[in-house]
């Protein structure tokens, strides 16, 4: 038994639609801070570096993460972004730790 093509089709074309907000999640890290993108738009949050409670280094594991760390940036709100399942881009994840921390402290007043 198939579906009439209209219902096929709908059924289709919501799949793809609930698929499309997953591709959009990812999260920016520069010297103003972290912007997170969402699924959808209204769910997008930028948060300087002085709204970070601490930046630490993880254990990870694969091949996004050769050296096996990954790194945890946690905000004052406790909500958090991590490498840990993500590939870091333009650098390795110890440069990636190096480098949040020195904008995390230059945002803050404090030595690096």
């Amino acid at each position: 038994m198939f579906l009439h093509p209209a219902i096929a089709a709908a059924a289709l074309a919501l799949a793809v639609a609930l698929a499309l907000p997953s591709a959009r999640v990812q999260a920016t890290v520069d010297q103003q801070g972290v912007q997170r993108l969402g699924p959808l738009p209204f769910f997008d949050r930028s948060a300087p570096w002085t709204d970070v409670e601490e930046i630490v280094v993880t254990a990870a594991s694969g091949g996004n993460h050769p050296d096996g760390h990954g790194v945890l940036i946690r905000f004052i709100d406790r909500t958090t972004v991590a490498t840990q399942d993500l590939p870091v881009r333009n650098g390795g994840d110890r440069y990636f730790y190096e480098l949040t921390r020195k904008w995390h402290a230059q945002a803050v007043g404090a030595p690096h």
